[in-house]
């Protein structure tokens, strides 16, 4: 049998997405730009939803002065939050309709805390259902709350699919 017989199964009506780290701009980005496509969103240790913060903390120290030079011209000033306002998710919050649920490890070095607390009040003022929940102790990837994590997003995706 083809291998897209078996899509026939696929639920589209109710569609969820579990993306981690900096796979979450498939998610955000999906929940800004086409609303209606996504039910209920899940964000596991997600990269800033603005992206001044993750241009400083990913790409700004990692490419060299020609690069940055050039992006300068093209995108001036790159020391100012509101260049990357237009790239941002964030900007476009209030087009947001499915309920998401954000997970993050207190002792995540590559993603802190502190920046999705932001990004849960961003997404509050704007009234959409939004939810962070911390683990203790987990890093970036959840090792020894894997399993708890898991009981979670499956729990929301059952409850808003």
């Amino acid at each position: 049998s083809a291998w897209y017989a078996e899509l026939a199964a696929v639920d589209t009506e109710n569609i969820g997405m579990l993306w981690h780290s900096m796979w979450w701009w498939v998610s955000m980005y999906s929940l800004v730009a086409q609303p209606w496509l996504v039910d209920a969103a899940v964000l596991y240790a997600p990269v800033h939803s603005h992206e001044f913060y993750n241009f400083n903390r990913w790409l700004k120290t990692r490419q060299d002065d020609t690069w940055y030079a050039l992006l300068q011209k093209i995108l001036w000033p790159l020391d100012k939050k509101a260049t990357f306002d237009i790239f941002s998710p964030e900007t476009y919050f209030n087009r947001i309709t499915a309920p998401v649920q954000i997970y993050f490890g207190t002792n995540d070095e590559s993603c802190p805390v502190e920046r999705w607390r932001e990004i849960r009040t961003a997404l509050e003022n704007t009234n959409k259902s939004v939810e962070l929940i911390e683990y203790v102790w987990e890093k970036h990837e959840f090792t020894r709350e894997w399993s708890s994590f898991m009981q979670w997003v499956v729990t929301f995706l059952s409850e808003n699919l």
